[in-house]
């Protein structure tokens, strides 16, 4: 018994693509003592990490394959590492019956890119997720039928898990409550495989908490002529670098604030009256998407005016 049976198969995923071509033999009749040449069964097109065989003709003596970036081979047995068509030829011992077929191999699904730079919010913030437009793009390879899935990890520690409704190569998450991290997922069911992106980690930090004020003197009543100063201390929040304090003082009770430096003096001479004197503080965010202010923080004085004197004169 005498013919041609053709296996290939495709590495396993994730692996360097290969294929295997084996030749076992099966009777055919023939016509004028020359074999029909037919080469059948099995599938003309693969997915990688998948398998196909083909059969031919008895008597068939040489076996030619073409393929991709000038491939070519008169083995038995082949391995290619390039996605593409390939075409095998089978020729009698004559040379008069030849036939061919062609086998298309699919290349290995990629998941495509998405935009993995760190970004830092407090809480409430987010962005999209770009992975649509260049330089970051959707899936490619495979079947080219694509289902997409993002998916997120809190902490960016542990397991993965989908987020339900996001077949879309772009993603704009709901704001996280803490550090998350996301990636997007592409299913392939022609060629039942999956890919993954990279992953873009949301820094979240919590809102800004304004420093507390020290007075000087701590006495909220003085007399006018002594001088009041204030310290700060505390504060949290915010991301680093992306806040700063605002230190402010007013004389007129607040109708207007002036630019202060932690410890400057404030003369209180001809001031008089209640809470006329107060220095205060803010911390607020810089362009953070997400973050607010601080409350405001603030110290006030009341001042006594000095004592009226009169000059006795005795004659």
């Amino acid at each position: 018994m005498v013919g041609l049976n053709q296996a290939l198969f495709a590495g396993g995923f994730g692996q360097k693509l290969s294929f295997l071509c084996l030749f076992l033999i099966y009777s055919h009749p023939a016509v004028n003592a020359q074999p029909e040449c037919h080469i059948t069964g099995g599938s003309e097109e693969i997915c990688y990490g998948t398998s196909t065989s083909w059969n031919g003709p008895e008597g068939m003596s040489s076996y030619y394959w073409t393929g991709p970036e000038g491939f070519n081979s008169v083995a038995s047995e082949i391995s290619v590492t390039v996605a593409g068509t390939y075409t095998l030829t089978i020729t009698d011992p004559t040379g008069v019956s030849t036939c061919t077929r062609t086998l298309t191999v699919l290349p290995r699904l990629m998941p495509g890119s998405i935009n993995t730079t760190l970004r830092e919010f407090c809480t409430g913030g987010t962005t999209v997720i770009g992975g649509t437009n260049p330089p970051y793009g959707p899936a490619t390879g495979g079947s080219g039928l694509y289902f997409y899935t993002w998916q997120l990890q809190p902490g960016c520690t542990g397991e993965w898990a989908d987020i339900p409704g996001t077949n879309l190569t772009s993603y704009a998450p709901e704001p996280p409550p803490s550090t998350t991290c996301y990636r997007r997922k592409v299913e392939d069911p022609v060629c039942n495989s999956i890919a993954v992106t990279a992953f873009k980690r949301f820094e979240i930090y919590e809102d800004p908490v304004s420093q507390s004020v020290v007075p000087l003197p701590a006495d909220q009543v003085i007399c006018a002529g002594i001088p009041v100063s204030a310290t700060f201390k505390g504060g949290s929040g915010g991301y680093p670098g992306g806040t700063t304090d605002i230190y402010e003082y007013s004389t007129n009770y607040g109708s207007a604030w002036n630019d202060y430096q932690p410890g400057q003096l404030i003369p209180t001479s001809g001031l008089s009256g209640t809470g006329v004197v107060g220095i205060r503080t803010r911390r607020i965010s810089t362009g953070v998407n997400g973050c607010n202010f601080g409350l405001r923080e603030s110290f006030s004085w009341s001042v006594n005016p000095s004592p009226e004197t009169s000059s006795i004169y005795h004659q």
